[in-house]
């Protein structure tokens, strides 16, 4: 095995260690999070926007879309996503802001990404139409 290899191969175990325990840190900070926040808060949780599973349709500026099933989910509600890649997100154009219906979360991007990403999100109960 050449040197390159040798040291791209220990790049890439690094980069898996680094990503399993920063996986596990933000489960846990969501857990945590689920069991200490108030009534105003309900849920959180860790979700992998698989790369397969984009959608598009015909709005101008973020044409593509992934659709996260969650019951309890209001129009009314507002989730914040954080990318553990904030970086990764920004090169497809993923959109900082989300869109909320009846048992769903909806983020956009410019350009379908081409790699699963992965992201925490908090849906925050704002007490409207309730």
């Amino acid at each position: 095995m050449s040197d390159k290899t040798c040291t791209l191969e220990k790049e890439r175990r690094g980069y898996a260690r680094t990503r399993n325990y920063t996986l596990s840190q933000i489960k846990e900070l969501a857990e945590a999070v689920d069991k200490d926040v108030s009534a105003a808060y309900s849920h959180t949780g860790i979700i992998t926007f698989e790369s397969a599973s984009w959608k598009s349709d015909n709005t101008a500026d973020y044409p593509n879309y992934y659709d996260i099933a969650i019951t309890g989910v209001k129009a009314t509600d507002r989730a914040d996503i954080i990318f553990i890649s904030p970086a990764l997100a920004d090169n497809f154009g993923v959109s900082k802001n989300t869109e909320t219906s009846a048992d769903n979360i909806r983020i956009r991007a410019v350009i379908t990404p081409t790699v699963d990403l992965t992201a925490i999100y908090w849906i925050i109960h704002t007490g409207e139409g309730e």
